[in-house]
């Protein structure tokens, strides 16, 4: 809960966060000044993410995170491919939690459950892999800290859309 976490900020002597805007988010939140929040850049691992020789799915699109967190923006990437279901031919590839229910709910209301598949919890091999086949990722947050999934798909030499949040 987040009244618990302006409590345990305050005990701690730095908070350590990946990115400028998260540090300034948690300076102001938990109204700490800013010498006690430090970045450290998140990075990708460029020996793991990285172009592999496997065939592109055509109209492959990808999301990866968590779909149930508002933020994310999984329920307007949805409404968008809602819209071309009838212009474009696309597959999106969601990896995310098997319990997670934004995702099939949301595409069987919009007529799109037949271009939906949900992966479920994956190896870092078979992302690397979806990332690799995917013709785009879509990264449709409100508010991110740092695109991870977005990184790792760029080193993957995966086009990426993106919103400007973070």
């Amino acid at each position: 809960p987040f009244f618990m976490q302006e409590i345990v900020a305050r005990r701690m002597d730095r908070i350590i966060t990946g990115s400028r805007n998260s540090a300034a988010s948690v300076a102001r939140e938990f109204r700490l000044p800013p010498e006690r929040v430090a970045v450290i850049y998140d990075g990708v691992d460029i020996d793991t993410f990285r172009p592999l020789e496997a065939p592109k799915q055509p109209g492959g699109v990808l999301y990866v995170g968590n779909s149930e967190d508002r933020n994310k923006g999984a329920r307007y990437l949805l409404e968008a491919l809602a819209l071309l279901k009838d212009r474009r031919d696309f597959r999106l590839t969601v990896v995310d939690r098997p319990i997670a229910m934004l995702v099939p709910t949301l595409s069987k209301e919009l007529g799109i459950d037949e271009r939906v598949r949900i992966t479920g919890r994956i190896s870092r091999d078979e992302l690397v892999r979806l990332y690799n086949e995917a013709d785009i990722l879509v990264s449709p947050s409100l508010y991110e800290g740092f695109g991870l999934p977005a990184a790792e798909a760029l080193a993957c030499g995966t086009p990426v859309i993106a919103t400007t949040a973070g």
